[in-house]
């Protein structure tokens, strides 16, 4: 076994028994996990296997795949075997269990360790920890760092629903204990589109990082917080904040240019959620044509 688990997810174990007895047998064994090497029917069982027919004198080994629960208690555990016989009289039922020698920890992934798990993130600070995440995300060529692939490792996921245009920043400057990389999308999991990424980012010690993108009112991002490898995870802070655009900057850019004319008529007719309502009336129509090209630069 490995020594680490996660519920839920499967792992491989092998066994080796053998009947020493005149009389073949079946063997019916449950694997359980306990807190110290003494198994007894009272731990958490794991799984149940039977041998079948035994024939006595007869050696029997077998591999199997475990679904750890995510029931069991997150921390250190013995696996142990207990075996059970029938049609024999000379099995010796108080000498029946063994236990590893070593243990194995069992950990809970974070609630928010897939796409589509992603829980809702907002401006301000907030605390989060990798340690137990896995990786889901695809690696990108455009954010390759010294060689890494593009690779974002271990990666936890937000969502993030901008309630205005601008430049957004997406901090771990200094906040955070592990070399990581932050990488921010539009679109639904499965459809993503990447906006932008950062692994080291300017002026930011041990590694951390540093990214910002431009955003636009109303619309709803993914935010994938990971390390530069499978091996970079840790703790510390993310620190979300906006620099609201000029009006008529939709797309947030910093400029009210042709960009934002067209986001604006894509807009045209229909209720401004994507941020182009300008005046606020409900509607995209002329008014807001004539506010943008108002604020032309």
């Amino acid at each position: 076994l490995d020594s680490v688990g996660y519920g839920n997810e499967e792992f491989e174990y092998h066994v080796e028994f053998s009947n020493n007895g005149a009389q073949w047998t079946y063997a019916d064994i449950e694997i359980r996990a306990s807190l110290n090497q003494i198994i007894t029917t009272s731990d958490p069982l794991l799984h149940t296997y039977s041998s079948e027919y035994l024939q006595a004198l007869y050696q029997h080994d077998t591999t199997a795949t475990i679904t750890l629960p995510s029931s069991l208690a997150d921390g250190d555990w013995y696996l142990g075997m207990i075996i059970n016989t029938t049609n024999t009289t000379d099995a010796d039922t108080s000498n029946n269990t063994v236990a590893s020698n070593t243990t194995f920890a069992k950990n809970t992934r974070p609630s928010n360790d897939d796409c589509s798990d992603a829980i809702a993130i907002g401006l301000g600070d907030t605390s989060f920890d990798t340690s137990n995440a896995s990786t889901d995300g695809d690696a990108h060529q455009e954010c390759e760092v010294a060689g890494d692939g593009g690779v974002t490792g271990r990666d936890i996921w937000y969502t993030f629903e901008s309630t205005s245009s601008g430049m957004l920043t997406i901090s771990t400057c200094d906040q955070v204990d592990y070399d990581s990389d932050l990488v921010f999308y539009s679109g639904d999991c499965g459809s993503l589109d990447l906006v932008g990424c950062n692994d080291d980012g300017a002026g930011c010690s041990s590694y951390s990082s540093l990214l910002e993108v431009p955003v636009q009112q109303g619309q709803t991002y993914r935010l994938r917080v990971g390390g530069w490898n499978e091996y970079q995870f840790g703790s510390g802070l993310i620190s979300i904040s906006i620099d609201e655009a000029q009006e008529g900057d939709l797309d947030g850019d910093g400029d009210v240019d042709i960009a934002d004319i067209l986001l604006l008529i894509a807009g045209w007719g229909g209720d401004g959620s994507g941020g182009a309502d300008l005046d606020g009336d409900g509607d995209v129509d002329v008014a807001d044509m004539l506010i943008l090209l108002a604020n032309w630069s």
